[in-house]
């Protein structure tokens, strides 16, 4: 059975909004863009607004409205990597959306709007960008390297732009077989073509595109009784060469009729292989699985059967094909058709079987039929041709009536005979269905009616689903995640349900490893691990970080300078699940939190005439402090003579004031945090925040390095209150930070206690907030994990759109004799914010950054668009 994690049920809305198509999706961020319908002033008299709103599947109930449209939506679809979004309305607009800044803000910029008069687009599509992952489940080791965990599969992109680089743009395909491809060179040349599909328009209902590995673009559409498909070839003016394919060099050819207008893109449509829809000969099973080659297909008879939907369900394979089939049968045909009971009562009420069909293209071979001896001195003549033809793999009956939609994820990382590839199926009756692809054998399936009955929800009107108030049929959009392990729907009553289709009991002992290699994959590839985070079993964190943090070790140092940060952070989050780590959650963040302080400091290195070398000052200073022989000094002052020795002062050492104004709050966050944690040890007794050496070498290079800075910029230096103005705080916690290091792996003695104890008589810390709590729905997986090991998340979670959720109180040590926390504190940008700013709040903790900032710091834009903890900025 699929399992329902939560849902979000919209208010009450008028039956004229219930008839608007409700179309949604999900990009790789885990953020899923619907539609919301709206009517002006609280009139329903008026014309509807169709709002385009974004929310996080987090914290689904609390969502942004990035543009509204003046008539219904038709189609959404977000690009590879969540930032550019597609938006396709009835009336044939068709509009490119870009983030400018976060993925939940409503700065959306258009950069692309085409208006298509009189169509009506059937499939829309971002181009390829050349990109084709896979992972090597059960193939690898654990402890493998990435290399060999995760390969690219040889796929070129559909557009390439001069100089081999792979362009962004959209093909769109229209009912009457109009195709518009809209190609981004760059973001101030945006150009268009249209074409057609064959020689003259046409009349398609249903259509779906994919891309060739040789870069090619196809298209299928339903015409009356065949489902007709093109190639499309695209390529820019300067790269079209004659005679051939694509060559090595990023030129292709286009066949003889391409078009030669003025502009940069070309486009050439050729026909292809057509799909003539058919039967298996024996009709017995609702069920029906790989018909033998040596069976008679049962042909259709002309305008009995038709096609609703065509379906590619692998975006990268455009030789599996998916067709929904609706073949109407006279009642008594029906009445003798010998299927299930179920379909019995089906068939006699609607006289109309909904089939989901597989076809797969394939190569056949033919024998040549000679109706002459060829002579003894001509040229042997082959026995044989090879053609292509569709073939019928497998089909799935439908019981609860007519097929209202169809998804499939359209990137399927794993091999199918590894982890299963699901689609998803929904009738009208509002039951859906998981389907494994392979074999088209149902996974589980859930009835939105039934188990809203069950629960005794109110949500829907009280003419039910299926036949609605008025009589209107039930319809859902369905979207899969990027990972193909969950599900969205979005059903006509605006209720939005996350559901999972695969779980630990459908591939068994591998379920560990899926969700490690996806963790690692997403870590690599820059993919949003959320939908991770709540499939992760905590009984498997710790095994679970230990083997991310193992293989990242095995990698070399650019590696680790890639990785490290965005490692700890994903550590950070997955060991939130855990009752029994959550000190080493917060140790983990507090190192996440250095880590990415400290390499926004080396970055900022002053240019030399040998930068990038082993001699350069910032690769000096790091091999200075990570050597042994720099604990002995803990004067401060001092060490950072004696490693000015070694170094050019005038070149190295310089700082604009612009810099120096960047970094003067991460060296007052590194000196607050040293202090916080050692005042914590002196009050304790316990360094729990502070078992990591990792995490004090952190903080004792970030006070370093500040130091040697201080001396051409005073803009660089923390600000603590002291209570005795001859102290130097700054060189007193780089001393306590030094001689820790050398204590570890013992615990603090006696003598750095009392010098701790001194520093507090001297100044005046802050307590911290550092590890704030989740929420959304990881709150109740978070919960779960707290209650014990054996808790298990059984029920789903139901919300409501617009509902508020409180701030849980802080669980952080407080510093007897110091300094309240100061609420609001921007935990990226550092700084103080102000009680009536405007905020921007996290969707995944309880974070909170002011929605001014300064678009020149780099490290604000580093933070810009997500949280520490993954989560995305929203108002």
């Amino acid at each position: 059975m699929m399992d329902l994690r939560f849902n979000v049920t919209q208010p009450t809305t008028s039956a004229s909004l219930q008839d608007c198509r409700r179309v949604c999706a999900v990009s790789c961020k885990n953020v899923v863009a619907f539609t919301q319908l709206a009517c002006p002033a609280g009139d329903t008299k008026k014309k509807p607004i169709y709002c385009i709103t974004l929310a996080d599947l987090n914290c689904p109930y609390q969502s942004t409205i990035i543009t509204p449209c003046s008539e219904p939506v038709q189609l959404l679809k977000f690009s590879d990597d969540g930032n550019r979004l597609l938006v396709v309305t009835q009336g044939g607009y068709v509009k490119l959306l870009e983030q400018t800044c976060g993925a939940l803000q409503p700065d959306f910029e258009t950069i692309s709007e085409t208006y298509l008069e009189g169509e009506t687009v059937l499939a829309a599509s971002f181009l390829h960008n050349g990109q084709r992952p896979q992972i090597n489940l059960g193939e690898v080791k654990v402890n493998s390297l990435y290399s060999e965990k995760f390969t690219l599969l040889k796929h070129s992109p559909s557009l390439i732009a001069p100089g081999g680089c792979a362009t962004d743009g959209v093909v769109v395909v229209t009912a009457s077989g109009l195709v518009l491809v809209v190609a981004i060179w760059r973001e101030d040349a945006v150009e268009t073509v249209r074409r057609v599909l064959g020689a003259s328009r046409g009349h398609y209902t249903s259509a779906d595109i994919a891309f060739a590995p040789d870069g090619s673009v196809s298209v299928s559409a339903w015409r009356p009784d065949v489902v007709r498909c093109w190639r499309l070839c695209l390529a820019h003016s300067d790269l079209v060469s004659g005679g051939g394919e694509a060559h090595e060099n990023g030129c292709r050819t286009l066949p003889d009729g391409a078009d030669d207008d003025a502009g940069k893109l070309r486009l050439s449509i050729e026909c292809c292989e057509s799909v003539c829809p058919y039967r298996p000969p024996l009709p017995d099973s609702n069920l029906r699985h790989e018909p033998p080659d040596s069976a008679v297909p049962r042909e259709l008879a002309s305008g009995s059967s038709r096609v609703t939907e065509v379906v590619y369900p692998v975006r990268d394979d455009p030789t599996l094909l998916l067709l929904v089939l609706v073949e109407r049968a006279a009642p008594a045909a029906a009445a003798a058709d010998p299927a299930t009971d179920e379909n019995k009562s089906s068939v006699g009420k609607n006289t109309s079987c909904y089939i989901v069909q597989k076809y797969r293209l394939e190569e056949k071979t033919q024998p040549v039929f000679k109706l002459f001896k060829s002579s003894e001195t001509a040229a042997p003549s082959p026995s044989s041709i090879t053609y292509k033809t569709w073939v019928l793999c497998g089909e799935w009956c439908s019981s609860g009536g007519r097929v209202v939609s169809l998804g499939s994820c359209e990137r399927h990382l794993f091999q199918a005979c590894q982890l299963p590839h699901v689609i998803s199926v929904a009738t009208e009756d509002g039951t859906i269905t998981a389907l494994n692809l392979s074999s088209l054998l149902p996974m589980g399936s859930y009835n939105l009616v039934t188990e809203d009955r069950k629960r005794g929800s109110s949500s829907l009107p009280s003419g039910g689903l299926g036949t609605g108030a008025a009589g209107r049929p039930f319809t859902v959009s369905l979207a899969h995640t990027w990972t193909g392990l969950s599900l969205v729907s979005y059903d006509s009553y605006g209720t939005l349900s996350l559901f999972s289709l695969v779980k630990s009991t459908d591939i068994g002992n591998l379920w560990p490893l899926c969700v490690l290699l996806l963790l690692e994959y997403s870590l690599v590839s820059g993919q949003d691990y959320w939908e991770l985070l709540i499939n992760t079993p905590p009984l498997s964190v710790m095994t679970v970080v230990d083997r991310l943090m193992d293989t990242l070790s095995l990698h070399g140092p650019s590696y680790h300078t890639k990785l490290y940060s965005r490692m700890l952070l994903l550590k950070y989050s997955i060991l939130r699940l855990s009752t029994s780590s959550q000190h080493r959650a917060t140790e983990t963040m507090i190192q996440a939190q250095a880590s990415a302080a400290l390499n926004f400091f080396r970055q900022f290195r002053p240019v030399t005439a040998d930068c990038l070398s082993d001699k350069c000052a910032s690769t000096l200073l790091t091999s200075y402090l990570e050597n042994r022989s720099s604990l002995e000094q803990l004067d401060l002052d001092k060490s950072v003579d004696q490693f000015m020795m070694s170094v050019n002062q005038n070149l190295d050492c310089q700082v604009e004031p612009r810099i120096g104004k960047y970094l003067q709050p991460l060296v007052q966050y590194t000196a607050e945090v040293t202090l916080y944690l050692l005042c914590s040890i002196a009050q304790t007794g316990k360094g729990e925040l502070v078992r990591d050496v990792k995490t004090l070498q952190y903080l004792r290079e970030v006070l370093f390095r500040a130091r040697v800075l201080h001396r051409h910029s005073k803009l660089v230096a923390p600000h603590i209150i002291r209570k005795t103005d001859s102290v130097d705080v700054w060189a007193q916690l780089y001393r306590l930070l030094t001689r820790l290091m050398s204590l570890m792996p013992a615990e603090p003695d006696a003598s750095f206690i009392d010098e701790v104890v001194l520093l507090e008589t001297q100044v005046l810390g802050r307590s911290l907030s550092l590890s704030l709590p989740a929420r959304g729905y990881l709150t109740t997986v978070t919960s779960a994990a707290l209650s014990g090991p054996a808790t298990v998340l059984h029920s789903p979670v139901h919300y409501q759109h617009g509902e508020k959720d409180e701030a849980p109180p802080l669980s952080n040590y407080q510093l007897e004799g110091g300094l309240p926390p100061a609420n609001p504190r921007d935990p990226l940008f550092l700084h103080f914010i102000p009680k009536d700013a405007p905020k921007l709040h996290c969707s995944r903790c309880w974070s909170v950054r002011s929605a001014e900032h300064d678009p020149d710091n780099p490290w604000e834009q580093l933070w810009s668009s997500c949280c520490l903890c993954s989560g995305h900025w929203m108002p």
